[in-house]
């Protein structure tokens, strides 16, 4: 197999702790002085590898693929009290994880010529997208927009920057009487 770190005893374990437990941790974290000031916005990262999954990754893909649906149940308990949820799914982002394939000039450029501009993204480039879906906060405060924002560029999947999965209408304050954290 060509990464071998996910034939490493334990490292799914790692992943579930990390991605998906993890995940939920600092979820819950911030959502709690959200709910008590009424308002607030919390960003997910999940990835394209939650709907494009590649052999080798499908403990990956699956984390990934869970916290799509932490996303939506999150948002749907937080809504109620002015707390939005999002998740953003990046396409081939360069981290110290896909080093081991950034480094093998062979495997690097086979996945960046899959990509619409030719390359791997920078984490840095993550911070447009999440600001967008933070700023959302000054918009219409009469839905609840949850969005997906599709930064996969893969040319078989070109998508919209951002779609629009479903509009959930906000509950009055008064009748979100249940905490839920």
């Amino acid at each position: 197999m060509f990464f071998p770190l996910y034939q490493s005893p334990g490292f799914s374990t790692v992943l579930i702790e990390l991605n998906l437990k993890g995940t939920f941790r600092v979820a819950r974290a911030c959502a709690r002085p959200m709910v008590e000031q009424g308002r607030g916005s919390i960003i997910l990262m999940s990835s394209m590898r939650a709907v494009n999954v590649e052999p080798g990754q499908s403990i990956y893909a699956s984390t990934k693929a869970g916290i799509g649906q932490l996303t939506r149940g999150i948002a749907v308990e937080l809504g109620p009290f002015g707390v939005r949820v999002n998740a953003l799914a990046p396409g081939i982002v360069a981290t110290p994880l896909t080093r081991p394939i950034t480094s093998n000039p062979t495997w690097n450029e086979a996945y960046a010529k899959r990509t619409a501009l030719g390359r791997w993204a920078e984490p840095e480039e993550m911070a447009g997208p999440i600001m967008f879906l933070v700023g959302r906060e000054q918009l219409s405060h009469r839905y609840h927009d949850l969005c997906r924002c599709r930064l996969d560029s893969d040319r078989r999947a070109l998508r919209a920057a951002v779609e629009v999965v479903t509009h959930l209408p906000v509950i009055p304050r008064n009748v979100a009487t249940r905490n839920p954290l």
